[in-house]
C-alpha cells in the first residue's frame, strides 16, 4: 500500500471537495478568470465533432473542477488571512496593555519592540527607545552582567536572567531582574522584568 505525502494528500482532498461542490451545485463563485476566446472556440469545435465530443466534455469538466479548486484555495487563503489578522491584533493589544515590562531585542541587544510599561520604567518615550541598545539605559556597573547574559543566549541557552541597575533620576537607581528568552524561529530575544523594582 502506497502512502501519499502531505502535498499530494492535500491536493487529493482539494480535488474531491471541488468535485463534490460541482455535483451538489454549491461551487463558490469568487471571480475566477473565464476561459479565453481561443479555448472556447476549440471546445465548441471539438463538441461538434461526434468523435471528439466526449473528449470535449471531459476537458470542460476538468476545467470546471480546476476553477473550483482555485476558488476553494482562494477562499481558504482569505479565511487564514482573517484569522492571522485577528490573532495579530489580539497579541498586539495584550503586549501594549500588559503592566509587565516587555522588550523584544536583536541578538546584539538593540530594542526593536517595547511596550509602554518598558518605556515608563526606562524613563523614556516609546518612540525614542526603539533602535537603541538596552545597555544605554543601564548603569555602568550593570553592563558587564548584561553582556554576560547576552553571551549565554548567543551560546545557545534558551533562557537566562540577571540583575541590572537602571537610572531612576535624582542620583537614584532601581534594581531589576531581567529574564531573557531566545526565540529561534524569529532570531530575536524576548525580555521581561521578573522581580519587583527595588530602589538602590
Amino acid at each position: 500500500m502506497s502512502y501519499l505525502n502531505e502535498s499530494d494528500r492535500k491536493a487529493l482532498i482539494l480535488r474531491r471537495n471541488a468535485e463534490n461542490r460541482l455535483r451538489m451545485g454549491s461551487a463558490p463563485v469568487l471571480g475566477g478568470a473565464p476561459l479565453n476566446k481561443d479555448a472556447l472556440s476549440l471546445l465548441y469545435s471539438m463538441a461538434r465533432d461526434p468523435k471528439r465530443s466526449s473528449e470535449a466534455l471531459g476537458l470542460l469538466q476538468e476545467l470546471q473542477v480546476h476553477q473550483v479548486e482555485l476558488d476553494l484555495q482562494r477562499e481558504e487563503l482569505e479565511n487564514s488571512e482573517r484569522e492571522m489578522r485577528y490573532e495579530l491584533t489580539l497579541h498586539r493589544a495584550l503586549f501594549e496593555l500588559t503592566p509587565v515590562v516587555s522588550l523584544v531585542l536583536t541578538r546584539e541587544g538593540r530594542i526593536i519592540e517595547a511596550n509602554p510599561a518598558a518605556a515608563w520604567l526606562l524613563r523614556t518615550r516609546h518612540g525614542e527607545m526603539l533602535g537603541q541598545m538596552l545597555n544605554d539605559f543601564l548603569k555602568q556597573e550593570s553592563r558587564a552582567p548584561w553582556s554576560e547574559l547576552l553571551g549565554k543566549l548567543e551560546a545557545g541557552e534558551q533562557a537566562a536572567s540577571c540583575e541590572v541597575l537602571v537610572d531612576a533620576g535624582s542620583n537614584k537607581a532601581v534594581t531589576l531582574e531581567l529574564s531573557g528568552h531566545f526565540l529561534p524561529e524569529t532570531g530575536v530575544l524576548l525580555f521581561g522584568v521578573v522581580s519587583p523594582v527595588s530602589p538602590s
